[in-house]
């Protein structure tokens, strides 16, 4: 048996990978600079009290978040305004992958991971810079997607 999908690297698939990333791997990050960027800029300030230190703090966050928002927005336009669509042949031995007038045989490998939600299965192909590709359930046929998830689960890319 063979599956065929065609994924649209559409705005809002970029935006939502790189929103899953910045809320998984960067937002702690980005809370924890803020909190030294606070205190070293107002931690010896006599006449402020800590309530008033940490509400800056927390103003400093909104503000970077809403910055890092703002480029991730820009971004994923630019990005869905360049994008070819990948057109992918899923078999029990391996991948064809197609992206204009290119065809290139890949192994299960390709895949590094799989993640499965309520109604968005998302394969990880790279981890850095970080590429996903989305396969919405309602858009895939039952047996279509129950055969693509035994693939995955027999190749070791989603875990059970």
């Amino acid at each position: 048996m063979e599956i065929t999908k065609t994924f649209v690297h559409t705005f809002k698939d970029s935006i939502r990978a790189k929103l899953r990333q910045f809320m998984r791997r960067s937002l702690y990050r980005y809370a924890f600079a803020v909190a030294l960027i606070t205190f070293a800029v107002h931690g010896m300030d006599a006449e402020m009290g800590a309530p008033e230190i940490a509400l800056r703090g927390l103003i400093y966050f909104i503000i970077a978040c809403a910055g890092i928002l703002i480029v991730y927005v820009i971004s994923s336009y630019v990005q869905s305004k360049n994008r070819v669509p990948i057109t992918i042949r899923f078999s029990e031995a391996g991948l064809v992958v197609s992206q204009g007038v290119d065809s290139v045989n890949h192994d299960w490998c390709w895949i590094q991971s799989a993640e499965e939600s309520n109604n968005l299965l998302t394969l990880v192909i790279r981890k850095t810079p970080r590429y996903e590709l989305y396969l919405p359930k309602p858009e895939c046929p039952d047996s279509e997607y129950k055969v693509l998830r035994e693939w995955l689960v027999l190749h070791g890319k989603l875990l059970n």
